[in-house]
Order: structure tokens, then sequence, then C-alpha cells
């Protein structure tokens, strides 16, 4: 099988989606290293983020942090387990978080959950798990439309590397639109070596 490549631009991208988004204030310990997780990455000491954020989520208090905000410190550190090249663990992460947006938006899909359906993509690709993979790319078409911007050239590009897995799973219909997405999506161009 193929495997999954993706553009530079891309994994930062979505970080920086993920990152950017405020979260939700609590005065309590899990609130506070949550905070010093998003500063130490900010200053890219990845190692000291990586800690912190495991302490906010495993502070006695984090129970007591929203469902919301619960779930967006759990899909911030799978990203950040993506940028380390810990698969399982980002898999593991995802799929909590996953399971919190369900929760929260029932049979509707939303784009939160999309950008997490995504992300899992992601990490399914990596892992060589495409059959999963390609369920979870069949679960964010009906959101897929809703991308703007950079995301939708960052979900544009994860689909057109799942179009040739699509199309050998023999899912003709689901490769096309995933293709005709990528299409109205186009990579960018690649940007100029700055000195």
């Amino acid at each position: 099988m193929k495997p999954f490549r993706m553009s530079r631009a891309l994994p930062a991208l979505l970080v920086t989606l993920a990152v950017c988004v405020p979260a939700l204030a609590q005065d309590n310990q899990s609130d506070k290293l949550f905070h010093d997780c998003r500063a130490a990455w900010a200053d890219n000491n990845i190692g000291a983020a990586d800690e912190l954020c495991y302490k906010a989520l495993t502070a006695p208090d984090f129970k007591d942090v929203p469902a919301e905000a619960r779930s967006l410190r759990i899909y911030n550190y799978a990203q950040l387990k993506r940028m380390i090249g810990n698969w399982e663990a980002a898999e593991e992460l995802l799929l909590e978080s996953l399971a919190l947006e369900e929760a929260r938006t029932g049979a509707t899909p939303d784009l939160p959950l999309a950008r997490r359906l995504a992300e899992l993509s992601i990490t399914y690709a990596a892992q060589g798990k495409w059959p999963q993979g390609i369920d979870v790319i069949q679960r964010m078409m009906p959101v897929a439309g809703q991308f703007k911007g950079g995301e939708r050239a960052a979900v544009a590009e994860i689909f057109r590397n799942y179009v040739p897995q699509v199309a050998a799973a023999g899912r003709t219909e689901l490769a096309r639109q995933l293709n005709d997405y990528s299409d109205s999506a186009p990579a960018p161009e690649p940007g100029f070596i700055k000195r």
C-alpha cells in the first residue's frame, strides 16, 4: 500500500487551528497545567509541553472541567502526540475526544467533530490502518463543505492521500467524491525560500 504523505504545511496548519482555540477558563490545577502546556508548546519546548499536557489531563480536578474544554484539551494533546510521532497515543486521545464530541452533537456532526475526524484519519493513515481511516473519511464527508480557507486545503490534502486507498477498496463513488473535493481546493503553491 502507498504510504501516507502530507505536505509540510498540513501538520502545522492543523496544530495552529487547535492551539489558537481558546480554552474555557476554570480556576483549578488542570487549567493551570493546560495553560503552561500551551505556553511551552508555543515556545517550542515540546518535551515540557508533553509532560504538562499529560499532567493537565490526569489532574484530579480534570473531571470538573466542562466537557467542551475537556474535549479540546484532549484533542490538543492528541495533536502534540501526532507531532512527535506517537501515533498510538494520538489515536487513543482522538477517540476519547471524539466520544465527547459525539455525546455533544448526537447524530448531527459539526465542524469541531469533523476536525477530530480529520486528525484521526491522519493518524490511521500514518499507521497503515487504511480501512479504519476510510470509514472516518466517509463520516467526514457530510461536513467537509463547511471547512474554509486553510482548513479546507488541509482536508483536501488528506482526501488526496486517501483517494488511491479508497479506490483500491472498491469504493469508487467515495473516491470520486474525495477527488472532486480535492480538485475544488487545489494544493497551495510552494512558497519561496527566504534567506
